[in-house]
């Protein structure tokens, strides 16, 4: 049989007094019912303050307008993530961009090799001009550097 305690053995462990789950099914009934009351109580005031009442959300707003301004802006948590995890993640990122990938993999890496193979087919390229005793010339210079390396390498 399988169950929680056949799968996990003493790996997870919860002590009786400590079995939160039990313990949420077993409050009180009024705590249960709090929720829907005070939702059901904020339905009603907005609809008594914005279909009755219209000019008691300002006089509302300006008698707690320090409580308004923390409520309305979320406790400022958006802009203390911002100023805390965005601000900091993008300044890392920025970093990571120009030193780590620009200035480093892109220039020692495929955009480096591009760049130096562009060079050296331009530099080879000059010797490209259409007579046969240039690129003879050429045949023989490259037969003297692998014989070179066949002996410099026996040699070893």
């Amino acid at each position: 049989m399988w169950n929680r305690t056949a799968f996990w053995g003493d790996a997870l462990v919860v002590r009786a007094e400590n079995d939160t789950l039990k313990a949420a099914h077993n409050v009180p009934e009024w705590v249960k019912l709090l929720p829907l009351i005070v939702g059901l109580l904020g339905i009603a005031t907005a609809y008594l303050f914005y279909m009755f009442k219209p000019g008691l959300p300002g006089r509302f707003k300006a008698a707690f307008r320090a409580l308004h301004t923390l409520f309305y802006n979320k406790w400022f948590f958006d802009e203390i993530y911002d100023r805390l995890f965005v601000r900091t993640a993008r300044c890392a990122g920025m970093i990571f961009w120009k030193r780590g990938d620009q200035n480093t993999i892109d220039r020692f890496g495929p955009d480096g090799a591009a760049k130096q193979s562009q060079k050296l087919s331009h530099l080879l390229s000059k010797f490209q001009s259409g007579y046969v005793f240039q690129y003879a010339f050429m045949m023989i210079i490259g037969l003297v550097a692998i014989i070179s390396w066949f002996v410099f390498r026996a040699g070893a």
